[in-house]
């Protein structure tokens, strides 16, 4: 797909940076690391990593994910 063409008014990370080597793509409900994880809200973006809230199943705690780039 040709990324140049598609534009968005919402700040956020660009598309064409969601590739191999770069961002992964996480969705709300998402569960990572063998399902210890779900993801539930996205705090934040910057150059190297997106930052997500999640709940430790474990533990019922709260803790933020970095999906580094």
């Amino acid at each position: 797909m040709d990324w140049s063409t598609h534009g968005c008014d919402i700040d956020a990370e660009p598309l064409h940076r969601y590739k191999k080597g770069g961002y992964h793509p996480i969705h709300l409900g998402d569960r990572l690391s063998n399902g210890r994880y779900k993801v539930l809200h996205k705090l934040g973006w910057g150059g190297y990593s997106t930052v997500w809230a999640a709940r430790d199943i474990r533990s019922r705690f709260l803790r933020n994910i970095d999906d580094l780039s």
